[in-house]
């Protein structure tokens, strides 16, 4: 006696077209929500004490003023908690004297292991994954939607960990760390203070 086997089941265009369409959809709407998300990050400078006391390991914003002096102006404050207390962001920019703004780019030049020009958090990371690591995104930034930091600004990266779990299967390099580092863009006197965890 021959085993009957259930017939096959065929996909039809409408069928195709349909799961693409949910597909594209879903893309559509985390895209969407990808973009508002630095929107809702901000947060009022009058914050930013608040937020820096909130911060879970203080040494990871060791680097961060403890308040904001009183000659910057121009600031922005980017902060996001991650789910479920893990990872998030906060990032600090502010426009500050000339001499600071020289000095620290000075101080910073001379004793980071890692710099970069310009970029985002994955581009750095792809120029070369063996000897660079992740950064950040310009949370803080002017213009909507675009995440890169010019070329007016340099990077300096104080800490970089790879905090992946091999035992839990977490494969290849940056599954989950931290990134912390100031961006100076010493032709407009401004400094980014960041720590990005995930």
């Amino acid at each position: 006696m021959t085993e009957q086997r259930p017939p096959r089941e065929r996909y039809t265009l409408k069928m195709v077209l349909t799961r693409m369409g949910i597909i594209i959809g879903v893309t559509a709407v985390i895209q969407f929500g990808l973009m508002l998300l630095p929107q809702r990050g901000l947060y009022e400078l009058s914050e930013y004490k608040s937020i820096l006391a909130r911060c879970d390991e203080p040494l990871l914003v060791d680097h961060f003023p403890k308040e904001i002096p009183d000659e910057s102006n121009n600031g922005k404050l980017f902060f996001v908690k991650g789910a479920m207390g893990q990872g998030g962001d906060l990032q600090l920019r502010l426009t500050r004297e000339k001499t600071f703004v020289d000095q620290l780019a000075t101080d910073l030049a001379a004793s980071v292991k890692w710099q970069y020009v310009g970029g985002d958090m994955v581009s750095h990371y792809e120029l070369d994954r063996t000897n660079n690591v992740p950064t950040t995104y310009f949370f803080t930034g002017d213009i909507k939607g675009e995440y890169v930091f010019p070329d007016s600004y340099t990077l300096y990266v104080l800490e970089a960990i790879d905090r992946r779990d091999p035992e839990l299967g977490q494969e290849g390099n940056w599954t989950h760390g931290h990134t912390r580092g100031i961006a100076i863009n010493q032709a407009e006197n401004i400094v980014v203070y960041w720590i990005r965890k995930w």
